[in-house]
């Protein structure tokens, strides 16, 4: 990726990458990361939007995320501390780091989650939803395409802000 940005730059091409945040020590311009999160599957794959889209293919029981009787698409802000929590405690592990990081949403709400959420290796993370939540196997690697297409364009509202911000740091 980096090679090929900087190929593409020198030829006069204005096009922009985008890298994980643990490789980003050499990167050259054109090259963006996400600060808060150690790899795009730490983004796409963030709590809350697993937990919609646990609920939007009924995978998970809306009460256990302490949404009773709801829809994922009914979703409210204040539902998303629960969802978040039922996520995180089904990947978490008891040597996971537990400081905790605040995760900001696009409609102006935020949740606390474990650090390890976001600084865990995106593969390993995918490997431990998968262990947590054995139906999302179904989906392989198409499943946080799946995330982006049935949870989060339902509740726009719940993207992480970290979206948002990159896609504005590739279009300045």
């Amino acid at each position: 990726m980096k090679h090929l940005v900087t190929s593409l730059r020198a030829s006069g091409n204005a096009v922009q990458g985008i890298l994980d945040r643990d490789q980003r020590s050499d990167a050259p311009d054109g090259i963006v990361f996400v600060a808060a999160r150690r790899a795009l599957e730490n983004l796409i794959l963030d709590p809350l939007a697993v937990g919609l889209f646990l609920l939007r293919e009924q995978i998970a029981n809306p009460k256990a995320m302490g949404a009773a009787g709801l829809r994922h698409f009914e979703l409210q802000p204040q539902h998303a501390q629960g969802v978040c929590d039922y996520v995180v405690a089904g990947v978490g592990r008891p040597d996971d780091e537990g400081a905790s990081v605040t995760l900001s949403y696009i409609g102006g709400f935020s949740v606390a989650a474990p650090r390890f959420y976001v600084d865990i290796d995106g593969h390993d993370l995918e490997d431990r939803l998968g262990s947590a939540f054995p139906q999302l196997k179904k989906y392989g690697s198409g499943l946080k395409l799946s995330v982006i297409q049935r949870a989060l364009a339902d509740l726009p509202d719940f993207i992480p802000k970290d979206v948002l911000d990159l896609l504005q740091r590739l279009t300045t």
